[in-house]
């Protein structure tokens, strides 16, 4: 499960016009290092994407899931704690549900869940032997939605499409279920209440 993008290993066009968009382009990208399982991958490839962390979001996407984000947050050996400000997360069931490390191994009582990722564990609570740390410097989480209402591909709009009601819901009742769990727990955040299981509460402001 590798939080892979793929898009941003190229040079970005800006950054090919001459020396002084190159220089001045530098001041506000950096060459970073986003894959959760970069100790698996083969050396002769470069991993290292152009990231500008004023303004960049960082997206988890479907194949995504807790253990993506608790490898790519977390306290590993040749990694430092560089801020990711902004994350985006697409919000389904198999994001929580895919790898909920309750278990004896890794030990969290009820699972890891979408925000305990974010958040991170004080080691006293849990038993993963290097997977604490949380989203480091998180300002910004964006919660997407994917939506199946619309069936058409790229491309595919001509002059019959109009507008007409929806012929079915976007959540599934285990998405639902999944949209409420994070409603409930933004609000103890935004109430400083903390989120259960992780230990001293981290977030401020």
């Amino acid at each position: 499960m590798v939080a892979h993008l793929s898009h941003s290993r190229q040079l970005p066009v800006i950054m090919q016009v001459c020396r002084e968009s190159m220089k001045e382009r530098k001041m506000y990208l950096e060459h970073r290092l986003f894959d959760s399982d970069y100790d698996r991958l083969p050396l002769d490839v470069t991993y290292k994407v152009y990231f500008n962390p004023r303004a960049d979001i960082l997206f988890f996407g479907e194949k995504t899931c807790v253990t993506t984000m608790l490898n790519l947050f977390s306290e590993t050996p040749g990694k430092t704690d560089l801020p990711i400000p902004r994350v985006a997360i697409m919000c389904d069931a198999r994001v929580e549900n895919c790898c909920n490390h309750d278990d004896p191994v890794y030990g969290v009582r009820g699972g890891v869940q979408i925000m305990h990722a974010l958040h991170g564990f004080e080691k006293a609570v849990t038993k993963h032997d290097w997977r604490y740390g949380g989203c480091p410097r998180l300002e910004e989480v964006h919660f997407i939605v994917k939506s199946t209402l619309w069936q058409r591909g790229a491309g595919e709009i001509d002059w019959t499409v109009g507008l007409r009601p929806a012929t079915m819901d976007v959540f599934t009742p285990v998405d639902l279920a999944v949209k409420q769990r994070l409603k409930r727990q933004i609000a103890w955040v935004n109430d400083d209440y903390g989120i259960p299981r992780t230990g001293k509460f981290a977030w401020a402001d």
